[in-house]
């Protein structure tokens, strides 16, 4: 099983298929919106071919992993807001 990520060309907008095996492996389609870190990392080098155009691409991913203090997260930011003890 593999799960499927869509992208498109970008000569024509025809759909690219990668497939990744990263993961939990679910069957699951992703665009480049949605696509897990893992999966993500997982089609980083593959090469794809249009079936529209002819065009050939290569994925390039970037994942961003980012440590921020705690009280600068949204979440915790709305509890410090709510609290009156500045």
């Amino acid at each position: 099983m593999f799960d499927r990520v869509w992208l498109y060309c970008l000569k024509c907008g025809g759909p690219l298929e990668a497939q990744s095996k990263a993961g939990d492996r679910t069957l699951a389609d992703y665009n480049v919106t949605d696509v897990p870190p893992c999966v993500a990392g997982d089609i980083d080098g593959d090469d794809l071919h249009c079936e529209q155009c002819g065009e050939q691409w290569t994925v390039q991913t970037q994942v961003i992993v980012q440590l921020v203090p705690f009280w600068h997260h949204p979440k915790h930011r709305a509890e410090s807001d709510s609290d009156d003890d500045y």
